[in-house]
């Protein structure tokens, strides 16, 4: 099975185990704490590694004659993290860097804000 960072997402290896680290929140989240659960969490739920891979959206996405290039990326037209759809609709393709530095913006204007704070995004080119 071949796992695709889909939006851009990465796995790391930190001094605790393995977190995923998130784009657009700039956000750690521990997965596991050794390879061998990582691995366990990833094929043990089917909802756990489309959470964490996106696997369903782009087995939709290539259905409808889709396919990303080497170094592109899905960006979520809406941000997730600001109440985007997780669906294949709400997708468009980015370059992985152009993806990195729309996200990296993102995650520094909402950073430490309490959860449900009103936030208008701003981006420049």
């Amino acid at each position: 099975m071949e796992w695709i960072h889909l939006f851009g997402n990465q796995f790391c290896f930190s001094k605790n185990g393995i977190v995923l680290f998130n784009l657009e929140s700039a956000e750690k989240e521990e997965v596991a704490t050794s390879f061998e659960e990582f691995l366990t969490v990833m094929f043990n739920n089917s909802e756990d590694l489309d959470y964490y891979t996106g696997q369903s959206l782009i087995q939709e996405w290539q259905s409808l004659g889709n396919f990303l290039q080497d170094g592109e990326r899905l960006c979520p037209k809406q941000p997730f993290i600001v109440g985007g759809e997780f669906e294949v609709e709400n997708l468009h393709v980015k370059r992985f860097d152009k993806n990195f530095l729309y996200n990296s913006k993102i995650a520094h204007q909402i950073s430490n804000l309490p959860d449900g704070t009103e936030i208008q995004i701003r981006v420049e080119p």
